[in-house]
């Protein structure tokens, strides 16, 4: 295996400064222009391009009632699940990437993610930020206000987000 990418926090920072600021809503329709303060391009109308230097710089969006929702990036190269030294270099780059969103947000995670592996940060407009223990890269997701309050209420209400009946949107 050929070196195992990881951004740099120099990179993640302006990112993340961006989005942990924004103010929501944000109307679904603006988030080309979001996405291009930070020098990233959407593709069409929920897939793009970061300019990170890693193997597949992808960023995704989801849209909820018109809304912007969430967007999710990865942080971290590709890797093959059956590649046993990218999955150990993915393994050990999680805390690494963890510490990265720490410091650029200054403050350490507020908790675990809802039905998942990983961490979440809860941001004071209402969002939340969440890196998941990764298969194949690390990823950073940004979520709406909106969003990150559905998986609020879905805690409270004890709905368990891999039983597809029970989600509530």
């Amino acid at each position: 295996m050929s070196e195992f990418a990881v951004v740099s926090e120099d990179e993640l920072r302006p990112v993340l400064d961006k989005l942990a600021h924004l103010q929501w809503p944000i109307p679904f329709d603006d988030a080309a222009s979001v996405l291009a303060e930070v020098g990233w391009m959407l593709q069409n109308q929920n897939v793009g391009r970061t300019g990170f230097d890693i193997s597949l710089p992808t960023l995704d969006i989801t849209e909820l009632n018109g809304e912007l929702a969430s967007v999710l990036f990865p942080v971290t190269d590709m890797v093959n699940e059956d590649d046993d030294l990218g999955t150990e270099a993915l393994r050990e780059a999680f805390p690494t990437v963890v510490d990265m969103v720490s410091a650029c947000l200054r403050c350490k995670p507020t908790g675990s993610i809802w039905g998942a592996a990983g961490v979440k940060w809860d941001l004071p407009n209402g969002g939340q930020i969440s890196v998941p223990e990764g298969f194949c890269c690390i990823d950073v997701e940004v979520l709406s206000n909106r969003l990150a309050d559905l998986e609020r209420d879905e805690i409270r209400l004890g709905i368990d987000p891999n039983n597809e009946d029970e989600l509530i949107w």
